[in-house]
């Protein structure tokens, strides 16, 4: 667990939203190219990794996320989900999806919550372990499958709807532009994905570190969405109440040939 995790569990609550606070406040002030250089100073030991050992090592040893409830972090936790789930659920319904590939699926923790009833469901992630936990949980129910797959590069599933949640944040931009060529290559209908409408600049960082996209803003110049649905996330004193899943027909996405790159 990560050394600002532990610290925490000792801690008293006002010691804590003080903390919070001064380190909103500093990511209000300071460029926002500092910000990613200290996420890619947490990360470099992941420099020059693979993506699969770089989140296996995290799921492993739960190093940035700080999760409590879910191995995938807070975001997937039931708290910060809960509107989501409820405007999925409407969103299968109203675009007649059949067919959902959810990748990366990590532990599970919230999608089982949404009701796939009538409906193929394939949770893909490239954590060796968590597929297998998954397989072995959900085994008695026959329209829920679970798969290793890594997104950047192995061919997927055709699926009326691709959900990639809380994924791109973590990666670079060359891993993010092979993920996007990899999901038009599949034939699929639409992708939901986070992205955060407020936040204009969209910077490169090492995989395994975090920062916001908008991938309606350069250099991903994504096409109009086709919905937009607000997670209406309560943290980070409301500095990310701006984090949505935008759904976009994958068709309309235009994929430049040499690559997405920072301040393109």
């Amino acid at each position: 667990m990560a050394l600002k995790h532990q610290i925490r569990k000792f801690l008293p609550p006002e010691a804590i939203k003080v903390l919070r606070n001064v380190n909103t406040s500093l990511r209000k002030v300071l460029p926002v190219k500092w910000l990613t250089w200290y996420s890619n100073l947490k990360v470099g030991k992941y420099k020059d990794k693979s993506t699969k050992d770089v989140f296996t090592d995290i799921y492993t040893n739960n190093s940035f996320w700080g999760g409590t409830e879910s191995v995938s972090g807070t975001g997937s936790d039931l708290r910060n989900t809960k509107s989501l789930i409820d405007d999925l659920n409407k969103l299968l319904v109203d675009f007649n999806i059949s067919s959902v590939l959810d990748i990366p699926c990590g532990d599970f923790n919230w999608m089982n919550k949404v009701n796939y009833n009538g409906i193929d469901y394939v949770g893909a992630d490239i954590v060796e372990a968590l597929v297998k936990i998954n397989a072995e949980k959900y085994k008695e129910h026959d329209n829920l499958k679970f798969v290793l797959l890594n997104l950047i590069e192995d061919p997927l599933p055709k699926s009326d709807l691709i959900i990639v949640r809380d994924c791109f944040v973590h990666l670079s931009m060359e891993s993010i532009y092979n993920s996007i060529k990899n999901i038009k290559a599949s034939g699929s209908k639409y992708l939901i994905t986070t992205s955060f409408p407020e936040h204009p600049i969209n910077l490169d960082i090492i995989t395994g570190g975090w920062r916001t996209l908008n991938f309606q803003a350069k250099p991903f110049n994504f096409p109009k969405p086709v919905l937009v649905v607000n997670e209406n996330y309560k943290g980070s004193n409301g500095e990310y109440k701006d984090k949505s899943m935008i759904l976009f027909k994958i068709s309309e996405i235009v994929v430049p040939e040499d690559g997405y790159f920072e301040g393109q």
